[in-house]
């Protein structure tokens, strides 16, 4: 299986939900005839070399729903390398005087989601698809790509802006309501934003702070981006299907398909046989790639009053595969569908259980898409009502370079208004890491939440010595005293909803009197100590899920300074037990079995060693 790296592009957003770009225009001229020369269902270019100034195009795009209906442009000319070398820029002026938005707002000329739109010349060919529009918002003039370059698929990325020459600036002055000003600004491709489904737009905005709060600590993730809006899947039984794939039809494509969809909405340009091609621009800028190809039912265009306005789509289930993402154009095949994770989860509260299921078609979206059904899910159990506490059990499957299988899984405890973020992040960042390895496939991830209403926890109290026979507290004034090679004896106190205690006990034999005045015993619970860049391959995150302590477990480490210091770091204790042969070195350590709450504390006491 090959899955590529996702990387949302500059302006396309995790979080956005639009879900696609609109082309909204009202039916102004017929659709085109095909060209008579051309092969039955195939389009035929028009070389933009022939075009001439003032010339009529006609073209197709949805503006509500799955027909698609028609426009017209004139050429105003042709850019020579306009949007990037060797492809050329074709500038339109686009007639679109009679579609009206919500609230009696005008267009204004091309908008987001209209990507990709075909324009015919008057014989049936095809000129190109609509891809950019100006920099500035709504855009009455249109940056085209020719057809003949979108049927190469080139591979480099294009530049996000194109300059417009002063000359062309004047033109398009002379011959719309902007200003030479206005029009030098560039243009810049229709973005697609990749909306997401099935999370509300609260959840969106909580992820968005997180990721603002990472940003601070130099944690940089490409996922949890702000969000605008949300996007949404359609379940209705006359969901369009791959008949709807024609050309000026909606074009979808995503990252994720299921409870939580991941995507965005273009507009087809051609198809020829089973090849669908659209956007004339790159979605993410995936190159070869295997992302869905799905239908999508417009609902109607949403006025935007900071930029341009842009189409709200239900996206169908998926009817092929996007196997290019290049810088003139997306394209796949309808038919087989592409290789996905499978990524299920089930959280039961009080009875309830809501379950999800969603398959990933990138690797690098995985994280994402765990983050999203998760919090769903708990969003739905909790309904606003606050975080208690959750038993969380994750399961990744996969193969690892070689293509032998593996199964990696960790069970923790989470508690207290964090929880939920806590829980999340764990698995996200886990997956997150994965992705990053080479050769290494995830096939599945599976999540297993059981909530309960009390956030109540177990906390350190205290520790005492057995000493003189009698349990004594010990700190930092009242230090652990022990002769060397003698056997240390030790209990934790924990203490309870209620006032109950448990205790926990643990021994060790104290080193020889060289050690003295450098040991001590710390004693710590779990935590999200652990990250994606905490392993290197799949050994070590193998290593990191053993050695992991869960946040229901008490660790009680004896050893010296330099040891016990890192001794909660990631890496383990396998790794601290390795680097102990040093001399003047070495940790002990005793792990609890889980307890049934969350454990809090943490102590830190020195050892004193008589000869």
């Amino acid at each position: 299986m090959t899955r590529s790296t996702f990387r949302p592009r500059r302006g396309l957003v995790a979080g956005v939900a639009a879900s696609g770009l609109l082309l909204g225009a009202a039916a102004v001229g017929a659709a085109p005839s095909p060209a008579a020369a051309a092969p039955p269902g195939c389009d035929q270019p028009f070389p933009a070399a022939e075009l001439a100034p003032g010339q009529v195009l006609s073209g197709l795009t949805v503006v509500k729903g799955t027909e698609p209906v028609g426009f017209e442009g004139t050429v105003l000319g042709v850019l020579d390398d306009g949007i990037a070398a060797g492809i050329d820029m074709i500038m339109v002026d686009v007639e679109v005087p009679d579609i009206e938005l919500p609230g009696g707002d005008q267009a204004g000329g091309i908008w987001q989601g209209m990507s990709g739109s075909p324009l015919y010349a008057e014989d049936g060919r095809v000129v190109g698809a609509i891809s950019y529009g100006l920099a500035w918002g709504p855009s009455p003039i249109a940056g085209v790509t020719p057809f003949g370059d979108m049927e190469e698929f080139l591979e480099a990325d294009p530049a996000p802006r194109v300059p417009v020459p002063t000359a062309m600036a004047r033109k398009i002055a002379a011959s719309t309501d902007l200003s030479a000003a206005q029009a030098g600004r560039g243009m810049r491709e229709l973005t697609v934003p990749l909306g997401v489904s099935g999370v509300s737009q609260r959840t969106l905005d909580f992820l968005a702070g997180k990721a603002e709060q990472l940003a601070k600590r130099g944690i940089k993730r490409p996922y949890l981006k702000s969000a605008s809006y949300r996007l949404a899947r359609s379940s209705a039984a006359a969901a369009p299907d791959a008949s709807a794939i024609v050309p000026g039809g909606n074009l979808a494509t995503t990252a994720a398909y299921g409870d939580v969809t991941m995507g965005g909405v273009g507009t087809v340009t051609s198809v020829c046989g089973d090849r669908v091609v659209g956007f004339g621009h790159p979605a993410y800028s995936l190159g070869s790639t295997s992302l869905g190809l799905h239908p999508a039912d417009a609902v109607y265009v949403q006025p935007d009053p900071a930029g341009a306005p842009f189409k709200l789509a239900n996206i169908s289930a998926p009817v092929g595969t996007i196997d290019d993402d290049r810088r003139a154009a997306i394209a796949g095949r309808l038919g087989a569908l592409p290789e996905a994770i499978a990524l299920t989860s089930a959280a039961t509260l009080a009875g309830e259980t809501v379950s999800g299921r969603t398959d990933v078609y990138v690797d690098d979206a995985a994280a994402d898409a765990v983050y999203y059904q998760f919090f769903a899910a708990h969003e739905q159990l909790l309904d606003n009502d606050p975080m208690g506490s959750e038993l969380l059990t994750w399961t990744i499957t996969g193969t690892d370079p070689a293509g032998a299988p593996f199964t990696l899984r960790l069970t923790d405890r989470f508690a207290g208004a964090e929880a939920l973020w806590d829980a999340a992040y764990g698995v996200a960042d886990f997956a997150w890491g994965l992705s990053r390895l080479e050769g290494v496939e995830m096939r599945s991830i599976d999540l297993r939440a059981e909530l309960v209403r009390d956030a109540r926890t177990l906390d350190i109290a205290r520790v005492e010595q057995h000493r003189n026979g009698s349990w004594t507290t010990v700190n930092n004034k009242t230090p652990i005293q022990v002769r060397a090679g003698r056997t240390i004896k030790l209990r934790v106190v924990i203490t309870g909803p209620g006032g109950t205690k448990r205790f926990q006990k643990v021994s060790f034999a104290a080193p020889a009197a060289k050690y003295r005045g450098n040991t001590r015993v710390a004693v710590s619970t779990g935590g999200s100590t652990y990250n994606s860049t905490s392993f290197k391959n799949l050994t070590g995150a193998k290593k990191l899920v053993a050695s992991t302590l869960r946040n229901d477990q008490v660790r009680v480490q004896f050893g010296t300074r330099d040891k016990v210091e890192y001794a909660g770091d990631y890496y383990g204790d396998e790794y601290f037990r390795a680097d102990a042969k040093r001399a003047k070195s070495f940790l002990r350590s005793r792990v609890s079995a889980p307890y049934d709450q969350v454990v809090t504390g943490a102590a830190n006491i020195n050892v004193k060693i008589r000869k």
